[in-house]
Parts: structure tokens; sequence; C-alpha cells
């Protein structure tokens, strides 16, 4: 760092020093303040925390945020409050600190819960997940899944769209298949609700290449006959045909009328870690006919 922005973060940093002086006195009792002002409390500490952040001074940020979560909290303010726990889970995010981000995410989400703010609250969830994606697969998708279930309940459908897409294509990359055919069916009620109903038959397509990868083509079969019954628009579209020929496909072991069928726009086009699965089917299909052959 340069000597001027060295002398810049001093002269900031001492700024944000007297804002925590400021919210320490405001947060107190004195004989001229007989109650603590938290509302101005949380303001100062809010102020330094912003400052201390900005010039990558972490410790004290954190420090400084849980004050302010703590003053906003107290004089009611939830919405505040939750915000501030928000930032200390990207800081711990920032520095590597996964376990401590998804905690504070957590906290967070609570806190907006009280708020009566399931928007947000499923967002600190979705960004711990995001946090932790890399390194802990299982306990993101854990957060995805209370993500998506917190909107549904509150029937915030038109806000969905990051969530699923995110947590789909977390369980399609690393091939958890009956958490990525859960979740699908479990948004169904969404895309009803918004009458997306192209997307709905893509969600349905890409449930059957969910089980013809775990190489269940009987579960694949039940699937579709249960979209077709219940999906009234699906048995007729482009997916409905697409699924149909891929599992008569499956059913056959040929593989190369598998590799004509998902190189077709109605594979190419789905979600694109689906995308992916779907191109790799002709192999899986193949591998699973030398399996049946050999017993």
């Amino acid at each position: 760092m340069s000597s001027a922005l060295e002398g810049q973060k001093r002269i900031k940093c001492a700024e944000a020093d007297a804002y925590m002086k400021n919210g320490d006195k405001a947060a107190k009792k004195t004989l001229f303040n007989w109650k603590p002002e938290f509302d101005v409390a949380a303001a100062e500490y809010d102020k330094a925390a912003i400052i201390y952040r900005n010039f990558k001074e972490y410790d004290k940020a954190i420090f400084a945020f849980n004050k302010a979560s703590d003053c906003f909290y107290k004089f009611g303010t939830l919405f505040n409050s939750a915000s501030a726990l928000e930032a200390i889970g990207a800081i711990y995010r920032d520095k590597g600190e996964y376990d401590q981000s998804v905690e504070f995410f957590r906290r967070s989400k609570d806190v907006f819960m009280e708020a009566d703010n399931a928007d947000r609250a499923a967002t600190a969830l979705t960004k711990a997940a995001r946090a932790v994606q890399d390194t802990n697969v299982n306990e993101a998708v854990s957060l995805y899944k209370d993500a998506l279930e917190l909107q549904l309940e509150a029937e915030r459908f038109h806000m969905m769209g990051d969530s699923w897409r995110a947590a789909v294509a977390l369980m399609a990359k690393n091939e958890r298949f009956d958490d990525m055919i859960e979740t699908l069916k479990k948004i169904f009620p969404m895309f009803d609700k918004l009458e997306q109903t192209q997307y709905k038959n893509k969600a349905c397509l890409s449930i059957i290449v969910a089980q013809l990868h775990k190489g269940d083509t009987v579960a694949a079969d039940r699937e579709l006959q249960e979209f077709q019954d219940s999906a009234a628009q699906f048995g007729g579209s482009g997916e409905g045909f697409a699924a149909q020929d891929l599992l008569h496909a499956a059913k056959e072991g040929d593989q190369e009328r598998a590799k004509e069928i998902v190189a077709k726009s109605e594979f190419t086009q789905l979600e694109n870690q689906i995308a992916r699965l779907a191109k790799k089917l002709p192999s899986r299909i193949e591998a699973q006919q030398e399996d049946d052959d050999l017993t």
C-alpha cells in the first residue's frame, strides 16, 4: 500500500475509532442520559464497521457490526440488526472462515424472519450455501433446501429463480440425483403459479435425465407416466416427446440413438449442469448395457 493510502487509512480508521467511542457513550446510562440511546449507538457502530470493512480491518469490522446488530435489535429495528449480522457472515466468507460465515448468515436469517422478511431470510441462507458449496456440499445442499422452503411457505415464487437454479446446479454437478429430483418436484407449484409451463416441462425432463443417470429405467418410466397424467401440457410438448424417445433408447440400450436424442435442443437448452448430464447419458446407457450383458 502506498504511503498516501496508508495515510488515508490511518485517518479514516481514527474516524471509525471515534464513532465507536460515540456508540459506547450512547449505549450507556449516564448522569445526563438516563437510558441508553440504542438507535444512536447502532448508527455510530454501523458507520465505524463500514469504514473498518472498507479498509480491510476485518476483526474490528466484525466487532463493530456485532455491536451495531445488538443495538439495532434492542431498539427494535430488526431488519437493520439482521443486515449487520449478514455483513459479518460476508466478512467471514471473504476471510475463508466458512463455518463462522454460515453461523452468522443463519443468525441473520433468524432475525430477518422475526422481521417478517422471508425474502431476505432466504437470501441469507443462499449466501451461506454459496459460501460453502465448494468445501461442504452436504451443508450447501441443506442450506439451499432451507432457503427454498422459506420462499415456498411464504409463496414468494417470483423471488425464487436464483435460489432454485443455484441449488439444482450444485446437485447436478455433484450427482446428488435424489436431492435434485426432490427439489425440482417441490418447486412445481412455483411454475404453476407463475404460469411457466415451459420451465415445468424442462424440470420434468430433467427428472427423467436424473433417473436414467441413476440407471433406473423403471423409476424413469414411472416418472414419465406420472408427468403425462398430472402435468397436462407435458405429454404433448417437445420435452415430453424427447423424454419418451430417450427412455425408449435407454431401455433398448441404444447408445447411438441416445446420442442423437440428447443433441436435440430440448436437452441442450436445459439448465447448464443438467444439459451436461444429458450429454453424458449415452455413455451411461452403454455402461449399463455392458453390465446387463455380464449378468
